[in-house]
């Protein structure tokens, strides 16, 4: 789940001419290496990946060039690389792809990548690598295959010393979009340390391929009694999942950054600081289910108006009684509310 704090001055309206009525089309801004919004919306995309719906073996796959290249590679021709890459990793099986870009501290560029091939088949695995030093070959790069590396996610998430709950690709993709927003302000994420060329147009930082099969996120509206309250219970259950660990060193840490990752001694950022939890859909509905029902009109989901015709067809798409409690508090009147009208009967 992923919280944002919005006012009506924040709200984005629709980008139209107001004398014409044209829509306008935004220009895309130039890619300059990690932001917090590139970071952000990385983690988002992760959050809707169905990982059910997904089969076969995971592995995972880091992509290097050397060092003293670095001078005359470019951007395009990095993405370049990196399409013809994918290209030949489809022909030998693959299914599914999920890639991301970041910087070591000498300023060159390395991919971690996350594949799901039809069945396990590490010998094809292996090739691959040398597929991608053959790439490189063509555009006189000479690479290493010592600084490729190729294994299931099973392997490098027990291997990984920082890695921390139990190696499945879900997991495993958690861990990545941690590492990859655990700071834009680390040495791998400054615009300074990457080459000058790559300071200009840097190009994408990850990316997937269209076939990935994606959850539809479901969006509410809170109100801001109610996006502290769930910010803070997101907190709380996220540092008890910290304290199951049974590592005692990884324990330690995860509860130490659990409990301050909503410190800030600025007062109005903190007051509209966002929250990005990985946790299962059922306990964020028993977030925002648990919101005080007596304060529906301070405390809970904003009134959202809807036809008729619109509330049935949502509410017939609850399953559970915990999702009808927050579909009537989300959805309905307050007027229609059973239990208000409870109240008014028993006052009168």
């Amino acid at each position: 789940m992923s919280t944002t704090y919005r006012t009506e001055a924040t709200m984005r309206g629709p980008l139209v001419d107001i004398e014409t009525g044209e829509i306008i089309t935004p220009k895309r801004s130039t890619c300059q290496g990690w932001t917090y919004g590139v970071a952000r919306r990385n983690e988002q995309t992760l959050q809707c990946i169905d990982f059910d719906a997904i089969g076969g073996c995971t592995y995972a796959i880091t992509l290097t060039i050397p060092s003293n290249a670095m001078h005359t590679v470019t951007p395009k021709q990095f993405h370049r690389w990196l399409d013809n890459w994918l290209k030949t990793a489809h022909r030998r099986g693959m299914q599914h792809y999920y890639w991301i870009l970041e910087f070591t501290a000498a300023g060159t560029p390395h991919l971690h990548i996350t594949v799901w091939m039809a069945d396990q088949c590490d010998e094809e695995v292996q090739r691959l690598l040398l597929a991608w030093l053959r790439i490189l070959e063509r555009s006189e790069v000479y690479g290493s295959i010592t600084a490729q590396d190729a294994r299931t996610v099973v392997t490098a998430a027990t291997g990984d010393p920082n890695f921390t709950g139990p190696p499945t690709p879900e997991r495993w993709l958690l861990y990545l979009a941690k590492h990859a927003s655990r700071g834009v302000a680390h040495y791998q994420r400054q615009i300074e340390n990457m080459p000058p060329e790559w300071q200009e147009h840097s190009g994408r930082m990850w990316g997937h391929d269209r076939n990935l099969p994606l959850k539809t996120p479901e969006k509410m509206a809170l109100s801001q009694q109610a996006f502290w309250i769930v910010r803070r219970w997101a907190r709380n259950w996220l540092t008890a999942e910290a304290a199951s660990a049974s590592d005692p060193d990884k324990r330690r840490r995860g509860i130490s950054t659990c409990r301050r990752f909503l410190k800030c001694n600025d007062l109005e950022l903190s007051a509209s600081r966002g929250l990005g939890a990985w946790c299962p859909d059922r306990v964020a509905v028993q977030l925002i289910d648990g919101l005080p029902y007596e304060r529906a009109d301070v405390w809970a989901i904003q009134q959202i108006r809807l036809t008729e015709e619109q509330r049935g067809e949502l509410f017939a798409l609850c399953r559970t009684d915990a999702e009808r409690r927050v579909f009537w508090r989300a959805y309905m009147p307050i007027d229609d509310d059973p239990l208000t009208k409870e109240e008014d009967a028993d006052e009168q």
